[in-house]
């Protein structure tokens, strides 16, 4: 506590009025002996009286202004006291607002810290799951396994084929049913466990963002950009459409939701999309509002220029360097 808070009164102070009290005492008691000193004790009753009244005429008024004084005081010094109290107790009241502070901004440390640790953990079982992958097919690459995250890049390939064979022939045209047939032909190779399980993954890396209430929007729109980061192209294009089929085919909204909320395609190679024209791309893209609305590099005139037919071909002109 501080040297100012504390009270000290000083004791000559504090016991005036009795020193006070004890010399009137003395005073009156001297004036009798030196006016009376030498006569002998009287035995008359009446003397006593006198004597008495005396006394009492000069000490009992002397005595009420004294305990009138001490009363005044002994106020006083209770307000002191209570000032003292009141100035204490805010002392103490500001000491405790501070630990709580204090402890509030360490808490709220301590579960930045575990929310990082959590989601950087996450971070490092989704690169060990595409590690993992490995893809064969006699469709990409001259039939050699693709390993890592090269995989999604032949995913994409079979993919590609896969749509572009029924858009030829034209047996269905809505592309709702078109990204449902491709996705359903695609899983019938087997694709489903790899690919589900790494959707999945995404999925609750998320949900774990969002979901965390100590974290505010604009933080966890910059861990979401961290994710994002580690997505190739080709993922981010296979997220897109798992999307669309999750909701528009299996009515499955949730991580359609989320992607649309922290705006995940908004660094999507528009090029990889499916269609192969400009209005095609644009149909597919929009069917992510939010995306699209939010999506600073959205210039489709800029495609016009290029011939969407042969974008299969610059993707295997660039074989497997990943964006």
């Amino acid at each position: 506590m501080p040297e100012n808070l504390k009270y000290n009164p000083n004791i000559m102070i504090r016991y005036w009025p009795l020193i006070v009290g004890l010399t009137i005492i003395l005073i009156t008691l001297g004036f009798y002996v030196a006016n009376f000193f030498g006569y002998p004790i009287s035995e008359n009753i009446s003397d006593w009286g006198a004597f008495g009244d005396y006394f009492g005429g000069l000490l009992n008024p002397t005595f009420s202004l004294i305990t009138l004084i001490l009363l005044i005081l002994t106020i006083r010094l209770q307000l002191k006291e209570l000032e003292y109290t009141r100035k204490e107790l805010e002392y103490t009241r500001e000491e405790l607002r501070k630990s709580a502070e204090a402890r509030q901004e360490q808490n709220k440390n301590q579960e930045r810290q575990n929310f990082e640790g959590t989601f950087f953990q996450l971070l490092q079982l989704y690169h060990n799951q595409v590690n993992t992958l490995t893809l064969l097919t006699e469709n990409v690459e001259n039939g050699r396994e693709l390993k890592g995250r090269e995989c999604f890049f032949g995913f994409y390939k079979v993919l590609q084929d896969i749509y572009n064979n029924m858009v030829a022939e034209k047996a269905v045209r809505s592309d709702i049913k078109i990204i449902e047939h491709s996705y359903k032909t695609l899983y019938s190779y087997g694709y489903q466990e790899s690919l589900g399980h790494y959707f999945r993954n995404i999925y609750n890396i998320i949900l774990f963002v969002s979901e965390h209430e100590n974290i505010d929007d604009k933080d966890k729109h910059k861990y979401i950009n961290i994710l994002r980061a580690q997505l190739s192209s080709y993922e981010l294009c296979f997220i897109f459409y798992n999307c669309l089929y999750s909701k528009y085919v299996i009515k499955e909204v949730g991580f359609f939701n989320l992607v649309e909320k922290y705006y995940l395609f908004e660094c999507l190679l528009k090029t990889l999309l499916l269609p192969n024209t400009v209005a095609g791309k644009k149909r597919h893209y929009s069917m992510f509002p939010e995306n699209a609305k939010n999506d600073p590099y959205v210039d489709y005139d800029l495609f016009e220029k290029s011939n969407f037919q042969t974008s299969s071909t610059a993707v295997e002109t660039r074989g497997l360097i990943l964006d």
